[in-house]
């Protein structure tokens, strides 16, 4: 009887675990089915049908799409993107939560991006609203408020977004502005160059001798954003706020989560730097007897905020920005070339005979003008390295239909130029484009005005600092070459190895080392 029993159980078990295992099979096959046949449809029917729009990079994950590809490597994915179809350069789609963005690789589609302003917009106020702009703000900044004197009241009414630009681009470009303000930064920089910046900021220790070990990672960040402050903001604002470097130092490296709307629950770090930066210009706008201080750029856009009646957050936040993308990039590409220069002693020996006469005895100012219009290989070495660093996209917002070379990107989605995918084409750059040539722009001139060379992108958008960066980045680089004896050293690890690109992240500029990675130096004031 007990037998009986046992094996009536087992048999009962068995059939019942039958059947979970074949409802489990079904459930499966269901879903294997369903997903096949969203992919035969997402990914080769429907382009098939609408064959004049980019088509689809395929993935497997519904809604998710390519975004932890675009947030863990996204220069990986757009390669991976070009590569997949046969490396035609043709535009293709990525998902990336649920968003279609529309990617773009050759360089005559991005010239056709450039020039379409009517129907693809920079998207200025969405920008704006991520770094937390109020309605309120946003009205008052998109309302048609202002005529623009320099160009003798032509062309209508324009709102608050277009006269700063212009104002930026006054004060940034070629011009007597620019002038200005780059007489302004030399003689600031020589001071910090001569003891302002603390060296509690970057020297590491005392070597013996007046020698002393410094990080150039930090040295050419703290120098050159001190400097830069002082000359935009006057000194009231370093004063007010000694620790702003490193609060914008920490704030940068992840400063693309706000960018991109990462979920504040994944980055409160970052958006607490944020909320940081934000309360210290708050406090910096509310001064109002330090005005006389501020470069023309910043006394001009005071004069259009105060004019709106824009509140104090909403100011402090465009302050803000314009801080942070002014100081963004001259320290990481100072920092490349002179880490390329120190791992060369060839390099370094060319370079230092060719920059000499920038710096004609110690008591002097070095001569930037020299550096800029009489030293080739220097001018080749930068734009090398910004060939190699540069990782800025380019967006577009479609505002409506829009066909270029027989495309059609469709309204409401966003459109993004990785520049890196052209930056390193061999087709354009040779073989070995994915490494740094010191004489590659030296031997083909033509390179520098090829639109595959944007690193500064291009169109209404391209980046209006880019010969101020180039300024601070010569200045820091000719001032360390030239009043001080160097030499290579790694205190801890034997010989010094080659800092890496932090190519991980997201970034909105130039790219950085990784985070632990610097040029170590020994550094000692020539006599």
């Amino acid at each position: 009887m007990i037998l009986i029993t046992i094996h009536q159980s087992y048999t009962d078990a068995a059939t019942t675990c039958g059947h979970t295992l074949f409802n489990s099979i079904i459930a499966s096959i269901a879903i294997l089915s369903s997903l096949l046949t969203w992919r035969l449809w997402t990914f080769t029917l429907r382009p098939l049908l609408h064959p004049s729009e980019p088509r689809p990079l395929p993935y497997w994950l519904p809604l998710i799409g390519h975004g932890l590809r675009f947030l863990r490597d996204s220069q990986a994915l757009f390669t991976a993107g070009r590569l997949h179809f046969a490396n035609s350069r043709e535009p293709f789609a990525i998902t990336v939560f649920g968003e279609t963005i529309y990617i773009l690789t050759s360089p005559r589609d991005v010239s056709g991006v450039f020039k379409e302003t009517t129907t693809l917009s920079t998207d200025q106020v969405n920008i704006n609203r991520s770094f937390g702009v109020s309605d309120a703000g946003t009205e008052q900044m998109t309302r048609l408020a202002f005529v623009d004197a320099a160009k003798g009241g032509k062309g209508g009414l324009r709102d608050y977004n277009d006269m700063s630009e212009r104002i930026r681009h006054a004060q940034l470009l070629p011009g007597p502005q620019m002038d200005l303000l780059s007489r302004d930064f030399m003689r600031l920089f020589e001071v910090e160059m001569r003891g302002g910046t603390p060296e509690g900021a970057y020297v590491l220790r005392s070597a013996g001798g007046g020698a002393r070990m410094v990080s150039v990672k930090n040295w050419a960040a703290q120098s050159l954003i001190r400097a830069t402050t002082h000359a935009l903001f006057g000194h009231c604002l370093l004063e007010m706020e000694p620790q702003l470097t490193d609060t914008f130092l920490r704030f940068d490296d992840k400063s693309w989560m706000v960018i991109y709307n990462y979920p504040e629950v994944f980055a409160k770090e970052t958006y607490r730097l944020k909320e940081e930066l934000i309360r210290v210009f708050m406090r910096y706008v509310e001064l109002s007897d330090k005005k006389t201080e501020k470069a023309w750029w910043f006394r001009e856009t005071d004069r259009l905020e105060e004019e709106l009646g824009m509140g104090v957050r909403d100011r402090a936040i465009r302050t803000m920005q314009q801080y942070w993308v002014t100081n963004a990039n001259s320290f990481k590409i100072a920092f490349w070339m002179l880490a390329h220069i120190m791992h060369s002693e060839k390099l370094k020996a060319a370079v230092i005979t060719e920059i000499s006469a920038a710096l004609p005895s110690q008591n002097a100012d070095l001569d930037i003008n020299y550096l800029l219009n009489q030293c080739p290989l220097l001018d080749s070495i930068w734009n090398d390295i910004l060939r190699l660093t540069a990782s800025s996209s380019t967006y577009r917002h479609v505002v409506s239909d829009t066909t270029i070379r027989g495309k059609t990107f469709r309204a409401g989605r966003k459109l993004l130029i990785p520049q890196r995918q052209t930056l390193l084409d061999e087709s354009v750059f040779g073989e070995n484009a994915a490494t740094f040539d010191a004489e590659r722009f030296m031997r083909d001139r033509k390179l520098a005005n090829s639109t595959s060379f944007r690193p500064f992108g291009g169109g209404i958008s391209m980046c209006s600092g880019r010969h101020v960066a180039k300024r601070e980045a010569f200045a820091f680089v000719g001032s360390v070459l030239t009043r001080y004896e160097l030499k290579l050293v790694s205190p801890e690890f034997g010989k010094q190895t080659f800092p890496r690109l932090n190519v991980m992240n997201p970034n909105l500029g130039l790219m950085g080392p990784m985070p632990e990675d610097d040029l170590v130096l020994e550094i000692k004031p020539k006599c």
